[in-house]
């Protein structure tokens, strides 16, 4: 892989692999059960139990930092954690009280539930 390589889609996936291997790895080494959230992703939901107090936050700019992100779900409430993988293409936020959390959707959507509580 390299830029100069001939073909590019090669190259694109096989970037978006490296960063999706990257996101997984950073979950794992923060305790999240990665497993658990793939499951979630292709649907099968039946005997997963769900959490209602983290928040999976994804389509983050680049350059997000941990302390914007704090900011930002901040005004709801106070936060147990964030984890940003280096990736930066999702973070999971962890409130500590589910009235947090459904303030946060009120204000941005002006209903609950509009996310998906992950396990």
């Amino acid at each position: 892989m390299g830029p100069e390589a001939d073909d590019v889609a090669a190259n694109v996936a096989l970037g978006e692999t490296d960063v999706i291997s990257d996101t997984k790895n950073a979950f794992k080494k923060a305790g999240v059960n990665v497993e658990s959230l793939e499951e979630l992703a292709k649907g099968k939901v039946d005997g997963v139990k769900r959490s209602n107090h983290v928040l999976l936050a994804k389509n983050l700019p680049y350059d997000a930092t941990e302390n914007e992100l704090a900011k930002m779900f901040g005004k709801f409430g106070s936060l147990d954690k964030i984890i940003l993988p280096s990736t930066k293409t999702l973070a999971l936020v962890f409130f500590p009280f589910l009235m947090f959390m459904m303030c946060l959707c009120i204000f941005y959507l002006g209903g609950w539930p509009w996310v998906h509580l992950i396990a």
